[in-house]
């Protein structure tokens, strides 16, 4: 069997969307709908049924760091000069919070920035953010006191 004839054909049938769909309907799935068949990417790939690869998962976690320390450097040039374990911390709020969510706190930031490692934990430890992702919030806390 030709492997490139049958895949021309896959997307012909499936299509090939880069946003989860619902493949019952067709639609793009947004924050609130309900889902009436399989959650689906791609070229018909079934994520309900066959969830992802190790590998998949792996590229997608690469990617994501990738866009998150794009995003870091951009909008934050100072943070490549944050020791290892404070990079970690901003890199980890931002991947949890998105580069605009993390913006939100400007005041942790900029205690960041000032190397006040003990403000920016008490920046974190009275927001809400902090009081929703529990743990995490207090790894992050210790990574920043850690050094």
């Amino acid at each position: 069997m030709d492997s490139q004839a049958l895949q021309v054909l896959l997307i012909q049938h499936e299509g090939d969307r880069m946003t989860a769909y619902d493949d019952a309907t067709g639609n793009t799935l947004l924050t609130g709908d309900i889902l009436k068949g399989n959650l689906t990417i791609g070229v018909g790939h079934n994520l309900s049924a066959k969830g992802l690869s190790p590998a998949i998962r792996q590229l997608l976690l690469e990617e994501d760091i990738q866009d998150v320390e794009d995003n870091l450097d951009e909008r934050l040039p100072w943070w490549r000069n944050l020791s290892d374990n404070r990079q970690m911390a901003v890199a980890d709020m931002c991947f949890n919070l998105g580069i605009g969510g993390l913006l939100e706190f400007p005041k942790f930031l900029a205690a960041m920035h000032a190397g006040n490692w003990s403000e920016a934990v008490q920046e974190l430890k009275t927001s809400l953010w902090a009081s929703q992702v529990k743990q995490r919030a207090i790894d992050i806390e210790n990574l920043i006191l850690g050094g």
